[in-house]
């Protein structure tokens, strides 16, 4: 009886020994076979991952892009002429929401052209990526509503989108192809909440409000008049920096007077500065005809300002800019921080004296 016990014994451990090399077998097959699959990267994989590595690329060129156009489009005013007037004659002239939207449109999309440009020579051509350019940059802002605050919060991004072409292919090790637009969110850049706010300022006419308060009070005072017209345009730079006002203060105005004088006025209110309305459509929406092959200097008007009436007390052309140091833009240029450089022509007239109490 023992040895028949002691078979069964030596049968079942040899049993329990021939499941356990069965279950380590197949347990170390699938272990093999899951290896192999992790490992078994194909071209079309390489091709893509590359075609995706591409795509980054390019839309971090439109973010530089797009980034470099505001820090161009403010340093003009808010136009692509080289100095745009906000004030002529007194006269509210500020750009059309219309008008900047185009030039940061076309100005963004000269930069993107010039980045595509240099990918010949790129490191993603290096890895068999050619592209062809985008003929359109669309420029998308929270609109004035939004950006027209006191506090710039709800204003210190907008997104910007490349389209209208821009075919991006992958030669090697695979060929893989994307036509699609790109688009970013251009962050840390309150071009459009100054430009909003400064827009609305403009059309109420509040700076020319300050000056003539500002001669008022001046009435009385012993200096001559091109003294008392620069204090007055010192506190229209207080009156912008009063607009922008913030804790700790980030915009800072400075300005330049171009022309003053009491003598003749005209002297310095005869520049063209009118313009005719624009009426340029922008290349990303439908009713667009024209598109980038418009010029737009082609819309800009003027008019020479005859000789003023006796009440003029002197003519001034004034370079205003307004600095936003609380963001350093990335450019090809390096970090900058926003300039917005506009114009402004007034003509100071009589003012009455304020009554003495």
């Amino acid at each position: 009886m023992k040895g028949i016990a002691y078979a069964t014994i030596v049968i079942i451990a040899l049993i329990g020994v021939l499941m356990v090399s069965v279950w380590s077998y197949n347990n170390l097959s699938s272990g093999t076979q899951f290896a192999g699959t992790i490992s078994n990267v194909g071209p079309k994989d390489i091709a893509i991952t590359r075609l995706e590595t591409a795509k980054r690329f390019l839309s971090q060129d439109l973010s530089y892009s797009t980034q470099s156009a505001s820090l161009e489009v403010a340093a003009n005013g808010g136009s692509q002429a080289s100095r745009t007037f906000w004030y002529c004659n007194n006269e509210p002239v500020p750009p059309e929401s219309n008008e900047v939207h185009f030039s940061m449109s076309n100005t963004s999309n000269v930069y993107l052209q010039t980045y595509f440009k240099g990918l010949k020579d790129s490191q993603i051509a290096q890895l068999g990526v050619t592209a062809s350019p985008y003929q359109c940059n669309g420029i998308y802002d929270y609109g004035k509503d939004a950006c027209n605050q006191r506090s710039s919060q709800g204003c210190e991004s907008f997104k910007s989108t490349a389209t209208q072409g821009g075919v991006i292919t992958v030669t090697s090790p695979a060929s893989v192809t994307y036509s699609g637009d790109l688009a970013v969110d251009n962050t840390n850049n309150r071009f459009w909440w100054i430009y909003y706010r400064l827009y609305d300022d403009t059309k109420n006419n509040l700076p020319v409000r300050v000056i003539f308060s500002s001669i008022r009070d001046q009435c009385t005072s012993p200096t001559s008049m091109p003294q008392k017209i620069e204090v007055a345009i010192q506190n229209v730079c207080k009156h912008y920096e009063e607009l922008f006002k913030e804790d700790p203060q980030y915009v800072k105005c400075s300005y330049e007077i171009k022309c003053l004088d009491t003598a003749n006025p005209v002297a310095c209110l005869n520049t063209p500065c009118q313009k005719s309305t624009f009426a340029d459509n922008l290349c990303y929406e439908k009713t667009s005809a024209s598109g980038l092959k418009t010029n737009v200097f082609d819309s800009l008007g003027g008019k020479i300002v005859s000789a003023q009436t006796g009440s003029s007390l002197g003519g001034v052309l004034v370079n205003f800019k307004l600095t936003d140091n609380k963001f350093n833009i990335p450019s090809s240029k390096g970090l900058q921080p926003l300039v917005w450089s506009f114009w402004d022509s007034f003509d100071v007239t009589r003012q009455e004296c304020r009554p003495i109490d």
